[in-house]
């Protein structure tokens, strides 16, 4: 699957206490990667920020199918990261992602 602002299906990050910094004019990008026997993968999708500052601070994130398509069912993790005006990083959000099979044979996260 793809994930698109075109059919509502991006990936959203919203933080709803505001306590992100403020994101006007940052670059937001996800980071999913995984190690497994020493090798290092990572896949890099682009974000948008779409509420910069205040409670409901968001931002999307486009997965596109090239992209969803590298993510297999071993374990991965993600990091949002925002590179803020000043050139300072913070990493907004970060977890595990779970990638399912669908019963016709193709992988989605």
């Amino acid at each position: 699957d793809d994930y698109l602002t075109a059919d509502l299906t991006q990936l959203q990050f919203t933080n709803t206490t505001g306590s992100w910094p403020d994101l006007t004019g940052a670059t937001v990008k996800l980071y999913i990667y995984r190690i497994v026997n020493e090798v290092f993968t990572t896949v890099i999708a682009n974000g948008t920020v779409i509420t910069p500052t205040g409670t409901g601070q968001r931002v999307d994130i486009e997965l596109p199918h090239a992209k969803s398509i590298l993510l297999d069912s071993t374990p991965w993790a993600f990091g949002v990261v925002a590179i803020l005006t000043d050139d300072s990083q913070t990493t907004l959000r970060s977890g595990d992602v779970i990638v399912t099979l669908h019963p016709y044979g193709e992988t989605t996260p």
